[in-house]
């Protein structure tokens, strides 16, 4: 979109309007930020802003089961709802989530010991799980054949997650939704799916910049590990499994170290040898760009 008509937009909008308040949305044009509209947080401000925020980004809603039907209120097609499913007295009942299309729903626990149905996110910080709990709740959710599960804590939480969430890779293996209450939709990290943006009093706003997010399964099913060896007389590891059609490539991550081997068209069986150590192999298929879990082994 051209530069001087979202100007001109942006001073009609404000003109009509009048009143200037908390909501500062960043229209974005192929990545980058051209003119930060400032505007009444009101759902007519939204409704009028939707071509533009739904060709990049869609905006998403979160809050305790008292909030349900003020979110209902401001709600609008294409928007996200996120909702308590577990770990604290504020799940949401039925009749709230019925509110909102099933499509809309995001499920939030804040204990890291619950991974059943509707729990799409965990939540990190002061009363929720704790930074050492996200790397076993990714393993036991991805074992239960969720795709990629979603950690949501506050930016400065981040780079700390990231290192106890290894060996998983962010952006493979596992997303991240950022709180970061700075009034602007700029991603806050790299590879970030959702940014938690502005506090509204009864509810928090988030941006979702992935349109595919939350990913809940693989592109294609987990193909079986035919055969992890490990060859104690050599001191070599020799790994062998199955790829789906269309792999480029795999993400091997053993423990410090990390392979990437190539996949040659056609094929669908993949090897590799490397130095044994301790820890644990996690394999992850690259196809069409995303992620596909295939399969882990810890070595002792």
């Amino acid at each position: 979109m051209d530069a001087a008509l979202i100007t001109a937009i942006t001073t009609s909008v404000v003109t009509v309007l009048g009143a200037i308040t908390a909501l500062i949305i960043a229209i974005r044009t192929h990545g980058n930020t051209v003119k930060t509209i400032t505007g009444n947080a009101t759902a007519n401000l939204l409704a009028a802003y939707k071509p533009m925020l739904s060709a990049t980004f869609r905006l998403m809603y979160d809050g305790i089961n008292a909030d349900a039907t003020i979110i209902r209120s401001i709600y609008q097609v294409g928007n996200l709802v996120c909702y308590y499913v577990a770990g604290n007295s504020f799940i949401w009942t039925a009749a709230q989530k019925a509110l909102f299309p099933s499509s809309a729903l995001v499920g939030i626990t804040l204990t890291a010991s619950y991974t059943g149905p509707g729990s799409d996110v965990l939540d990190v910080e002061n009363g929720g799980a704790s930074e050492s709990q996200v790397k076993g709740w990714i393993e036991a959710k991805k074992k239960s054949g969720y795709g990629v599960p979603t950690i949501y804590a506050s930016l400065s939480l981040i780079p700390g997650i990231v290192e106890v969430a290894k060996p998983f890779v962010l952006g493979t293996d596992y997303d991240i939704w950022v709180a970061d209450w700075d009034g602007t939709t700029v991603i806050p990290y790299p590879a970030a799916a959702a940014k938690q943006f502005r506090n509204a009093g009864p509810y928090d706003v988030s941006v979702v910049f992935d349109n595919r997010w939350p990913r809940r399964t693989p592109t294609n099913a987990p193909p079986p590990v035919t055969n992890f060896d490990l060859h104690v007389q050599t001191g070599t590891v020799v790994l062998k499994w199955n790829v789906p059609s269309g792999t480029d490539h795999c993400v091997v991550t053993y423990g410090t170290a990390v392979y990437r081997p190539r996949v040659a068209p056609g094929e669908t069986t993949v090897s590799l040898s490397v130095p044994y150590q301790k820890g644990t192999v996690i394999v992850n298929a690259i196809v069409n760009g995303a992620g596909i879990h295939i399969g882990s082994l810890t070595f002792p």
